[in-house]
């Protein structure tokens, strides 16, 4: 197993899953405007 890309690749799931949390509360936007709720959002079913 490589670490090296591991890492980004666990670090780049944790930035999303995070930004997915945050977005059930503060219900932020991307830079198209659009909510960061995807399909992974529907299932964590955060209102």
């Amino acid at each position: 197993m490589s670490f090296d890309t591991d890492a980004t690749t666990l670090e780049r799931l944790l930035l999303t899953a995070i930004a997915i949390a945050t977005d059930c509360h503060t219900h932020q936007v991307d830079k198209a405007g659009q909510p960061y709720r995807t399909h992974l959002g529907s299932l964590l079913s955060c209102g």
